[in-house]
């Protein structure tokens, strides 16, 4: 009897275990290909410049709650660590500022679709990027 109460308490606290690693199997960082285009909007008087196509990486970090670009290259990338400022099941809305840019960036992507709608904005204008990203497996 003893013996049966022992197996079925360790049961009881195996699959609590389980249960518990189940539900928070939201990885700890994410790293994505993103593909799209960057506008430039000036705030004068003009029209906004033709769309400029745009390659780049972003991480995810669910635990530390930054996105952070993975290029430092182009007058469009960067590589800070913008803040996380919601995550739900749906979406990942982040803002900061990136000291590389010298500008304040603000974003949404869908975590269903992979579509990332992000502005970077100066004094003089703000650029408009249209991504599409998708999670990514090292190499090596």
């Amino acid at each position: 009897m003893r013996i049966a109460r022992g197996l079925f308490r360790l049961w009881v606290v195996a699959s609590i275990l389980y249960i518990s690693i189940a539900r928070s199997a939201e990885p700890v960082s994410l790293t994505l290909a993103c593909q799209g285009t960057v506008t430039i909007k000036p705030f004068l008087a003009g029209s906004d410049y033709d769309p400029d196509p745009i390659s780049t990486g972003l991480i995810v970090n669910f635990m530390n709650r930054t996105v952070k670009g993975t290029a430092r290259w182009g007058p469009f990338l960067f590589d800070d660590e913008i803040p996380i400022t919601l995550s739900n099941e749906d979406t990942v809305t982040f803002q900061g500022f990136s000291k590389f840019l010298g500008m304040t960036i603000s974003g949404s992507m869908d975590r269903v679709s992979g579509d990332l709608a992000m502005q970077a904005v100066e004094k003089d204008a703000r650029y408009v990027y249209a991504l599409t990203c998708k999670p990514t497996q090292r190499m090596f």
